[in-house]
């Protein structure tokens, strides 16, 4: 029970991710129009057995307007609103009665573009609107079921020089805890750089900190990733992949125990591109 939320111990189970995205533009000179569509559904196949963690499946649907301007050819601002609804499911078993299920709507406002040569911007923030519809514990979700919270979705990308690339990303969302009773804030910032040392090789280092603050439960954990890797092209098509990372996970509320741990992770991976 002690175990930390972001684990990634979940990740290693049976499940269906389902994942769809559409979008569309219209151009009108330097005026632009976009809409988007998206559902992230997760299945996770949970045989519910009394004693044993029961995973709660969870889902995520969204419908994004954009309306924005070209300011030049390296410059894009736009203005627009998000509308989604996000649901948690409930297990039968004892604690698992309360569910926290979601309508919501954000107002965006961002910018992509070229600020100089070989780099690359994309920001997009603005506040969360949500209502929640699910069946929320009274007793600890006081104060009425709206919430209010950032948004962000930030990314660069930046070749240093024609063989190194510097790449971050920067993301703030809100979400449903696949271990029921509680929704979470999720905050990550990562960031990576690259080398070719040669057609044939490219050498990486890659750092990444991740953070998940539940709420109504309290409940704050992070993790962090350091770590190094390469990539070898075995011919036109097939990529090998090598990388080794350190996992540091933490918890930052104090009086609960045993949630610290760090772990080493070493894989090994392959591509074909047809």
């Amino acid at each position: 029970m002690n175990a930390n939320a972001i684990a990634m111990w979940r990740e290693r189970r049976r499940q269906w991710q389902d994942r769809a995205k559409l979008q569309a533009q219209a151009d009108l000179g330097a005026c632009v129009m976009r809409s988007a569509a998206s559902l992230v559904a997760y299945d996770y196949q949970t045989r519910v057995v009394p004693g044993d963690f029961a995973f709660t499946n969870r889902a995520d649907a969204q419908a994004a307007v954009d309306l924005g301007w070209r300011q030049g050819p390296g410059s894009f601002w736009f203005a627009g609103a998000r509308a989604g609804t996000q649901v948690q499911a409930t297990e039968p078993l004892a604690g698992y009665q309360f569910e926290y299920s979601n309508n919501y709507w954000r107002l965006a406002a961002g910018w992509e573009g070229k600020p100089f040569e070989g780099t690359t911007v994309s920001v997009a923030a603005g506040p969360d609107f949500r209502d929640f519809t699910g069946h929320v514990d009274p007793t600890i979700f006081y104060g009425g079921r709206h919430r209010t919270s950032p948004w962000a979705d930030a990314a660069v990308a930046s070749k240093l020089s024609p063989a190194v690339t510097l790449s971050g990303k920067a993301t703030q969302s809100v979400f449903m805890s696949s271990v029921g009773r509680s929704a979470y804030i999720e905050s990550c910032l990562e960031s990576s750089l690259s080398w070719s040392a040669s057609p044939t090789w490219t050498w990486r280092v890659t750092g990444k900190v991740h953070r998940c603050h539940y709420y109504p439960l309290l409940r704050d954990d992070l993790e962090s990733f350091v770590g190094a890797g390469a990539s070898v092209k075995l011919s036109a098509n097939v990529t090998l992949n090598i990388d080794a990372f350190r996992h540091h996970a933490w918890n930052a509320v104090p009086g609960l125990s045993e949630r610290e741990f760090g772990r080493n992770v070493f894989t090994v991976g392959a591509a074909e591109r047809f």
